[in-house]
């Protein structure tokens, strides 16, 4: 198990932490790195790590205990509890909240988008703000399944709405304390000092490490403090007798289901995935430089947890390795490697040549949605460039022989431009990888 650590022992390098669990008994805790660069400070199997989306499965676990009790129905409207969030026609419920089938734009994506930093604070109120400015869905709820962390962060705040706790305090109350899960915690103020917490990196291009470590006061999606012989407590396949819950296992198993009947890979804060045949209850988490992995084997009652404070650091990758060591015996033969995918196929053919008939293209627009002042302006040489709040110029290509198409160069943005009977240009409709239809409007 060493060597498949190796690359964290190179001195001054932060990394990983390691648990595995099989029937209840540690097999193996370590760790691997420093948690802390400037203090000299090891990681071990007690550093405390921010999870990121492994959170959202004890934000699904809270829904569920508050719906085995009798005190909320998956079916209930959002906007019962959240009447920030708009009315799009058709009720969104809690359970397409859960399995990422409410079409609601993910909030992480329009925060680049808003020019807001990523590693800014970011508040409840200027979540629901957000949230509340959107004019439209990325699909009808129940139509598609897409991930979306605004849907994690509103069941949040539904738990709270519900229980008359919040959901660090129902969290703690109802799972971690009963399953002696003493190092773990919802932490909903950036302030709160977090014990034997590691700080989160990344590699820069000279070789050197810096700090990048969230600052949000929201959670659900996120915001979870945990360490990996803690989260090697939590197995939310067997949930029933550990938290005298029947039926929670259950739920928390039960796969998400569209209005056309198909069923999707996505149950409560859960993935189903399958490693050479064998099949593994799981989720990943990634923000800033921290990284997770948390993967339960109910066929070997197998629980790695892998928590790591370093951006590339592939968890999931050593979780697969650490797989083959423990589980071999049990494993299909590997496939093949699949062929590498041609660069650029996903985003079209860009039309060559200079770009013509841009003159009334370039100006200012504005957002209401993402409450933010886009300006079009003409490009280094006939073509056009997208200048964005706190961001530098970003060249458009045409996409199509009108020219009223461009995709961003090297981003997955999308932008299509409208005109008036006039021939006057009027705003443009932007989608970013799943976020659709955002729209701005050109100030005069």
């Amino acid at each position: 198990m060493s060597a498949l650590f190796a690359a964290f022992k190179t001195p001054g390098s932060p990394g990983c932490a390691v648990s595995i669990t099989r029937n209840g008994a540690t097999l193996f805790s370590a760790g691997f790195g420093l948690a802390d660069i400037e203090q000299g400070i090891d990681i071990t199997p007690r550093t405390a790590f921010y999870a990121a989306s492994v959170s959202k499965q004890f934000t699904a676990a809270s829904i569920g205990l508050l719906v085995l009790r009798g005190q909320l129905s998956l079916e209930a409207n959002v906007r019962n509890f959240v009447p920030e969030v708009p009315d799009y026609g058709t009720p969104i419920t809690v359970r397409h909240l859960l399995h990422h089938t409410s079409g609601l734009r993910d909030y992480l994506s329009l925060q680049p988008m808003a020019g807001w930093p990523e590693d800014m604070l970011l508040t409840e109120g200027d979540f629901l703000a957000l949230v509340s400015r959107q004019k439209g869905l990325n699909f009808a709820p129940g139509a598609k399944h897409l991930y979306s962390n605004t849907g994690y962060v509103l069941l949040s705040l539904i738990v709270g709405k519900v229980s008359g706790l919040s959901l660090r305090e129902f969290a703690t109350k109802e799972l971690f304390t009963p399953l002696g899960m003493t190092n773990t915690v919802f932490r909903d103020d950036h302030t709160t000092p977090v014990p034997r917490r590691a700080t989160a990196y990344e590699l820069t291009e000279s070789g050197r490490f810096r700090a990048r470590v969230p600052g949000f006061d929201v959670i659900g999606d996120g915001g979870l403090f945990t360490t990996v012989d803690d989260l090697t407590k939590w197995n939310p396949t067997a949930l029933d007798r550990a938290l005298n819950a029947p039926g929670l296992a259950a739920l928390m198993v039960e796969p998400g289901r569209l209005v056309s009947g198909d069923t999707v890979n996505y149950a409560m804060g859960l993935q189903f995935d399958t490693y050479r045949g064998l099949p593994i209850v799981r989720h990943g988490g990634t923000y800033g430089g921290y990284r997770a992995e948390f993967s339960v084997v109910p066929s070997a009652r197998m629980t790695v947890a892998l928590l790591c404070n370093v951006r590339n650091a592939g968890p999931y990758a050593l979780k697969n390795r650490i797989l083959d060591i423990y589980l071999g015996d049990q494993l299909a033969p590997a496939a093949p490697a699949a062929p590498a995918a041609v660069p650029g196929g996903s985003v079209g053919s860009l039309v060559s040549g200079p770009l013509l008939e841009v003159g009334n293209l370039p100006g200012t627009y504005f957002s209401e949605e993402l409450d933010v002042r886009w300006t079009v302006q003409p490009g280094a040489t006939d073509g056009i460039a997208l200048q964005r709040r706190n961001l530098p110029p970003m060249a458009l290509a045409s996409r199509d022989p009108a020219k009223e198409r461009f995709t961003m160069i090297g981003s997955p943005v999308d932008v299509r431009f409208e005109r008036d009977a006039s021939g006057q240009v009027t705003g443009f409709t932007l989608d970013v990888g799943d976020i659709t239809g955002i729209r701005f409007v050109k100030l005069k």
